[in-house]
């Protein structure tokens, strides 16, 4: 099968299954696939080699770049350290990076998740949106109060916003 062939055909397909659009390019000899929120890399290779093998053509190697958008970034954020409360130690740049890389289709988190998702954000619009000052934030808050605590916060955000917030640099 002629390779822009088994490109459009493998694009279709995965942007059918993931829900959002799956970009596929040759480039040097592999298939780079893009797209943004959805599955982890991982399972968006697993999805692209069940497609070779159902279309029963050898894929040459697969390059994933996932984006994340800005609300599915901090979902993922909240979610990777709901899963492990004592992430909160771990360095904001890991945090992000293996939050980013773990967890799959935020976009599908469910509403509690998207809602303190958005709260996270309002709160840290003064910083351009920056998801390391709501990494931080989320940090100094959870070693203060508490994991649990911090969640309620972010629930309570929502009714309540708070005033004169300053995050910790």
């Amino acid at each position: 099968m002629e390779s822009v062939v088994v490109q459009e055909r493998l694009s279709a397909w995965l942007t059918e299954r993931v829900g959002s659009r799956v970009r596929v390019e040759q480039d040097a000899g592999e298939l780079r696939l893009t797209w943004v929120d959805g599955p982890t890399a991982v399972r968006m290779r697993d999805m692209a080699g069940d497609f070779g093998k159902h279309a029963g053509v050898e894929l040459p190697r697969i390059a994933c770049a996932r984006g994340l958008s800005d609300l599915g970034q901090t979902v993922a954020v909240l979610l990777w350290l709901d899963r492990d409360p004592e992430r909160t130690a771990l360095p904001e740049p890991v945090i992000a990076d293996r939050a980013g890389t773990e967890i799959g289709y935020p976009e599908r988190a469910q509403p509690r998740w998207q809602r303190r998702a958005r709260n996270l954000r309002s709160l840290i619009e003064a910083e351009q949106g920056d998801l390391a000052a709501g990494v931080r934030l989320l940090l100094h808050r959870s070693a203060a109060t508490g994991w649990a605590e911090t969640m309620a916060w972010l629930d309570d955000s929502e009714h309540h916003p708070p005033r004169h917030l300053r995050l910790v640099p």
